[in-house]
C-alpha cells in the first residue's frame, strides 16, 4: 500500500543510515535533542533526516520521541547489500518512488526531467520548487534510488533505467 505522497524531506542516504544505527545505539528510541546529540548536530539539523526515516517507516516519531520501528532495526542489523535491498523495498511503497517504478517498468529508462515532472505530478509540494531546488532535490531521489537499486542513473546519457523490483 503506497503512502500519501507528501514533501521529500533533503536528506542523503548517510544521514538516515546514521540516524538508525545511533537510535539502535541508544538502545531504539530517543528524544529528538538526545539523538541530534549522539550524531553531533542541531536538533534543527536532525529534521530533514528525521523526517525521511519516518517516511521510509524506519523510525515512528511520537511528540519529542523517536523509536526504531522493526524495520529500522532490520535495516540496522544487516549488512550492506541487504541495505540496499530493505531501503529499496521501502522506497518502492512511497511517491513518488512508486511512480518512477512503474514508469520504468513500462519505459525500461527515461530522462531526468521526465522523471522530475513525475515527482512533481505526484509530489504537489515540488510543484513549487525552484529551479535550483529542483536540481538538488533531484540529486537526492537519485541518491535514494541508486542506493535501494531501484535505478541506476546514466549521467553520460541523462537516462535514469530500471533494475528491477526489490524483494
Amino acid at each position: 500500500m503506497e503512502k500519501e505522497p507528501i514533501g521529500l524531506p533533503n536528506a542523503k542516504v548517510g544521514q538516515i543510515i546514521e540516524l538508525v544505527q545511533k537510535l539502535s545505539v541508544l538502545g531504539g528510541s530517543a528524544d529528538k535533542d538526545g539523538l541530534a546529540y549522539a550524531l553531533g548536530i542541531t536538533a534543527n539539523s536532525l529534521a530533514n533526516p528525521l523526517k525521511a526515516s519516518e517516511l521510509l517507516a524506519f523510525v515512528t516519531v511520537d511528540a519529542d520521541r523517536i523509536t526504531l520501528t522493526q524495520v529500522g532495526k532490520k535495516l540496522e542489523e544487516s549488512n550492506e547489500e541487504d541495505k540496499k535491498g530493505i531501503f529499496g523495498k521501502q522506497l518502492s511503497q512511497i511517491e513518488p518512488f512508486s511512480t518512477i517504478a512503474r514508469a520504468l517498468q513500462r519505459e525500461k529508462e527515461i530522462d531526468v526531467d521526465s522523471l522530475l515532472r513525475l515527482v512533481k505530478a505526484k509530489v504537489e509540494s515540488a510543484r513549487k520548487w525552484k529551479e535550483s531546488t529542483s536540481k538538488e532535490m533531484l540529486r537526492m531521489i537519485l541518491n535514494w534510488g541508486e542506493f535501494g537499486k531501484l535505478f541506476a542513473y546514466e549521467s553520460k546519457t541523462s537516462k535514469v533505467r530500471y533494475l528491477g523490483t526489490p524483494n
